[in-house]
């Protein structure tokens, strides 16, 4: 549908409409579903509401749109397959770049962390994440030796 309407649209406007059906999609979806959750979405207004609220989801309707740097998804789910090791991130992300991510590193059994070790706090007044660690467990220690 987006390809039709933005036929002549260049790439760019076609990624800011896919982004935003996408993300009109899911804050509808949870409006119905869970109607007393906040929401922490990069492609809507902060509302501080979610700072007090008992569930945040926090989402990124479509990611990957800056392709450059890459999905933090993409380089999680290689570790997660055992194809990679690590991935550090130190050039700092918002929330909704890494919290798929690392709930999908966490459940697999992975290391998560700061690259000082401390834990990835989210849902935070700021949602800006200065760095992340994902690593096999088994790696954690030599890892955070070097980056902490």
């Amino acid at each position: 549908m987006v390809r039709e309407e933005f036929a002549g649209a260049d790439a760019s406007e076609r990624k800011a409409a896919g982004d935003k059906r996408s993300h009109d999609f899911l804050m509808q979806a949870l409006a119905a579903e869970r109607p007393q959750d906040a929401v922490l979405s990069e492609e809507g207004a902060d509302d501080p509401v979610r700072l007090r609220s008992e569930r945040v989801w926090i989402v990124d309707p479509l990611d990957g749109t800056l392709v450059e740097m890459g999905s933090a998804g993409a380089k999680v789910a290689s570790i997660v397959q055992g194809l990679s090791d690590v991935y550090v991130h130190a050039g700092g992300q918002f929330e909704w770049d890494s919290a798929a991510p690392v709930a999908v590193a966490r459940g697999a059994g992975l290391h998560t962390s700061r690259i000082d070790g401390s834990a990835l706090l989210y849902n935070r007044a700021d949602p800006k994440l200065p760095d992340v660690v994902v690593c096999r467990p088994e790696l954690a220690e030599a890892v955070l030796a070097v980056t902490g």
